[in-house]
C-alpha cells in the first residue's frame, strides 16, 4: 500500500513549536527560575526574621530569647555552612535545594504551632540550618558553566534576586503582623511552594568538576601560570576585605536606631536609612552587570574599601538626616562592589562552585556576626555610637593594610 508523503506545510505544522513548551524550555535553560526562586525564599527568610522576634515576645519571652532568635540563626547558618559546604556538589545543588526549600515549610509548621519561647527557637534553629542548605548550592548551581561576562551577569542577577526579596519580604511582614502571626506563616508556606515550583523545572547541572570532558577544556582547567597567579591573588584579598566590610555593615546597622534617636530626629530617618541599604546594594548590583572596570583592578577595590571608611567617619559625625543617608550610601554602596567582587573571583575557574560559595557564605556570616554582636552590641552600648562607627572604619582601613602587602607577594613570579 502506497503512502504519500506528507507534504511541507504539514510537516512544519507538525514541528511548529507551541508556545507551552517554548516556555518551559525557556525556563529551563534561562537563569529566570533561579532568580525568582532566590527572591522568593529571601522574601520568606526575611518574614520569618522579622515575626519571630515578635511572636518571641508575644510569647511572653525576655530580651534575652528575643536577641537569640537572630544568633540563633546566624549561628546555626554558619554551622551548617561548615557541615554542608564540603559535600555540596557531591550530593547535587538541585536536591539540596528543593529539599531545603520543602522542609522550610515542615519549620513554618512548627512556628504556627508554637505554644512556648522554646519551640519558636527550636524552629528558627531548624530555618537557620535548611538556610545554609539553600543559599551556598543555589549560587554554585547558577554559576556553573559560566565565566567572564555571562558568569558576572548571572551572580549580578542573582543579587538582585535576594536583595529585592530580602526588602518586599521585610515590607510585607510589617503588614502581615498587623494582622495576625498566623497571616504571616500563611504566607511563608505560599511563598516555599511557589519557590520550589520555580525551581523544579530549571535543569540540573554539575557543580563538581573531577574529569575533563573530552573534545571541549574543562570548566575546572586552570589556566595559565600568569593568570593563575592573578586571580588566586585577587581571589585571597577579595577574601580579607569581604571579611572586614561585613564587619562595618553589621557593625552600621545595629546602632543606627540609636544614632536617630539620639540625634533627636524622626523616627521615620532610620527606616529609610534601613530601606536605602538595600536600595544601595540592589542599585550597584545592577550597575555591575554592565560593568568590567572592577574586574581585577586592585586599586577600584581599594578605592571602594576606602568609601567605606569614609562612610563610617561620616556617620560618627553626623548631625542631621542627610549626613546619615549619605554614609549609609557610602558604606553599603562599598560593601556591595567588595561582597560581589568576591564572589566572581571564588566560582571563576573553580572545580567545585557550590563548596565556594559556602566559604563566600561563611565569610559574611562570620563578618556580619562580628560587627553586629561585637562592635556594634558591645561597643555601642558601652561606648557610644560614634565610636561604633569609627571602629568600623578602623577595621576597614585594617583590612587594607593588609591587602596590599598580600597582593604584592602573590603577584610576584
Amino acid at each position: 500500500m502506497n503512502v504519500s508523503p506528507p507534504s511541507s506545510i504539514a510537516v512544519a505544522r507538525r514541528n511548529r513549536r507551541r508556545p507551552g513548551p517554548r516556555l518551559l524550555r525557556y525556563w529551563r535553560y534561562s537563569q529566570l527560575g533561579q532568580v525568582i526562586g532566590a527572591f522568593l525564599f529571601a522574601a520568606q527568610m526575611n518574614l520569618l526574621l522579622v515575626a519571630a522576634p515578635l511572636l518571641v515576645i508575644e510569647l511572653g519571652g525576655e530580651q534575652l530569647a528575643v536577641g537569640a532568635v537572630g544568633g540563633l540563626w546566624f549561628g546555626i547558618y554558619v554551622l551548617a555552612l561548615l557541615a554542608i559546604g564540603p559535600h555540596a556538589d557531591r550530593i547535587g545543588v538541585k536536591r539540596l535545594v528543593l529539599t531545603a526549600a520543602s522542609l522550610s515549610i515542615g519549620t513554618t509548621l512548627l512556628l504556627m504551632a508554637s505554644t512556648s519561647v522554646a519551640m519558636v527557637l527550636v524552629a528558627v534553629s531548624l530555618a537557620g540550618a535548611l538556610a545554609s542548605m539553600f543559599w551556598s548550592p543555589l549560587s554554585g548551581w547558577l554559576s556553573s558553566g559560566y565565566e567572564g561576562p555571562r558568569l558576572q551577569r548571572r551572580l549580578s542577577c542573582h543579587n538582585l534576586g535576594w536583595s529585592s526579596g530580602a526588602v518586599i519580604g521585610s515590607l510585607l511582614a510589617r503588614q502581615l503582623v498587623a494582622v495576625s502571626f498566623h497571616a504571616v506563616f500563611l504566607a511563608m508556606i505560599a511563598i516555599l511552594l511557589a519557590t520550589i515550583v520555580a525551581l523544579a523545572g530549571v535543569r540540573r547541572r554539575r557543580t563538581c568538576a573531577k574529569t575533563r570532558p573530552a573534545g571541549r577544556q574543562a570548566l575546572a582547567e586552570p589556566p595559565a601560570d600568569d593568570q593563575a597567579r592573578l586571580l588566586k591573588a585577587y581571589r585571597s584579598v577579595a577574601r580579607i576585605a569581604l571579611f572586614f566590610t561585613c564587619i562595618a555593615a553589621g557593625a552600621t546597622a545595629s546602632p543606627l536606631a540609636s544614632l536617630v534617636t539620639s540625634l533627636a530626629l524622626d523616627p521615620s530617618v532610620f527606616a529609610l536609612g534601613v530601606a536605602l541599604r538595600s536600595v544601595a546594594i540592589m542599585a550597584v548590583s545592577l550597575a555591575l552587570a554592565k560593568m568590567i572596570i572592577w574586574r581585577y583592578n586592585f586599586p577600584l577595590l581599594i578605592a571602594v574599601q576606602l568609601a567605606v571608611v569614609a562612610g563610617g567617619v561620616i556617620l560618627s559625625l553626623a548631625a542631621d538626616s542627610l549626613t546619615i543617608y549619605l554614609g549609609v550610601i557610602l558604606i553599603m554602596g562599598g560593601y556591595t562592589v567588595v561582597y560581589f567582587s568576591h564572589m566572581f573571583y571564588g566560582v571563576s575557574k573553580s572545580a567545585r562552585r557550590t563548596a565556594s560559595m559556602a566559604v563566600h557564605e561563611l565569610v559574611v556570616s562570620i563578618g556580619l556576626a562580628i560587627g553586629s554582636m561585637l562592635i556594634g552590641g558591645v561597643l555601642g552600648q558601652t561606648v557610644n555610637e560614634a565610636f561604633t562607627y569609627q571602629a568600623a572604619a578602623a577595621c576597614v582601613a585594617a583590612g587594607i593594610l593588609i591587602q596590599i602587602p598580600v597582593f604584592r607577594r602573590l603577584r610576584r613570579p
